[in-house]
């Protein structure tokens, strides 16, 4: 008979050979069409062709869809589904899924138009996506027409792929899918949102809702897009939950944004939330001028190190942390991303055995 402490031991060993693989692979690889075999579900490897088709129609429509953007929110940049960070949650899911006679249950925490939750049902993942109202419409229709199109189910039989809750990741109330734990979960660009009430309540659920020997993905924007807002970060990365907010002003139909001044320690700027558009434009002095063809946006921006911090204080560990260049490729161990272009903070959390 095997001892409780030798099946965790085990379990473990199972999580660490499936993140060595998918991390030793080349870094800038971040195409998923010529990976399928390392992510695809094995039940659906005769079916390689139609997801690649449905792979190719995810990619061509995030370049023209964008979720609604109700109440001026700011949904940042997002990467076209197939980023290093997309094949490292995929092949896990995979991973689990060939040693396992069910569907692997994964949590898509912020589904936004569904794409990924789409490729996660793809990996053997049976998926609860979660996202406002009005997004999680959208995410609905995209994740069903999909998976359905390659698996070929009932439209009755759906929730035994997936489920789509609209609902508020950080709500008062325990919400819906925290009902069902999961071994498996994902976050792409959401914590810009957050305020630190919002990150205290997320980090504590979604810590709580992961099963022990199960893993945690999270990715967010960092603050190397300016050179100013990263010399601030460097000294408050892994300190407190939000380390600053930047402020950036930006005309309309322009690609740029200009960085106003500093970024605001979060008790200074309380007044402001996160991931909210605001009209005219925000002065280093603290000043808005009304300007009709400007508007400027709040940001959290985070570090590995800072993403790390935030959820080790709930109990997670941080088992892998890389960033991601503008392209989606994962950078070398210890490489910084180029200042003034958008880059991604990922981290692969493990909740251990207790």
């Amino acid at each position: 008979m095997v001892s409780p402490k030798l099946s965790h031991i085990r379990k473990f060993s199972t999580v660490l050979a499936i993140i060595f693989m998918v991390t030793a692979s080349p870094s800038y690889s971040s195409d998923l069409g010529s990976t399928i075999d390392q992510w695809l579900d094995p039940a659906l490897q005769s079916k390689k062709a139609l997801a690649l088709e449905v792979l190719a129609d995810l990619r061509k429509e995030s370049k023209t869809r964008t979720p609604p953007r109700t109440a001026n929110e700011d949904f940042g940049y997002t990467f076209m589904p197939g980023s290093k960070f997309d094949y490292i949650c995929l092949s896990f899911i995979a991973g689990k899924a060939a040693t396992s006679d069910h569907r692997i249950r994964v949590i898509d925490c912020g589904c936004g138009l569904g794409s990924m939750a789409t490729l996660a049902v793809l990996a053997g993942g049976k998926v609860d996506a979660v996202d406002f109202r009005e997004t999680v419409a959208m995410a609905n229709k995209t994740i069903y027409t999909n998976t359905k199109k390659v698996i070929g189910y009932e439209a009755k039989d759906h929730k035994n792929y997936y489920r789509a809750f609209p609902c508020s990741l950080v709500s008062e109330t325990e919400p819906e899918w925290t009902k069902t734990k999961h071994l498996h979960g994902y976050c792409r660009d959401v914590l810009h949102f957050f305020t630190e009430k919002d990150m205290r309540i997320f980090t504590k659920r979604i810590y709580d809702n992961i099963e022990f020997d199960g893993a945690f993905m999270v990715q967010a924007d960092t603050p190397f897009f300016n050179a100013l807002a990263w010399s601030y970060y460097q000294i408050r990365e892994g300190k407190t939950l939000c380390p600053g907010l930047g402020i950036y002003s930006k005309k309309k139909g322009s690609k740029g944004l200009d960085l106003t001044g500093p970024p605001l320690p979060y008790d200074e700027a309380c007044g402001l939330r996160p991931g909210i558009i605001y009209d005219g434009t925000y002065t280093s002095t603290g000043e808005v001028i009304d300007l009709d063809d400007y508007y400027h946006n709040v940001k959290n921006q985070f570090t590995v190190k800072g993403l790390s911090y935030i959820f080790a204080q709930v109990g997670f560990k941080t088992i892998h942390a890389f960033y991601m260049d503008d392209e989606g490729r994962m950078l070398d161990e210890n490489q910084q991303p180029a200042i003034g272009k958008p880059s991604k903070a990922c981290v692969l959390l493990y909740k251990p055995v207790k």
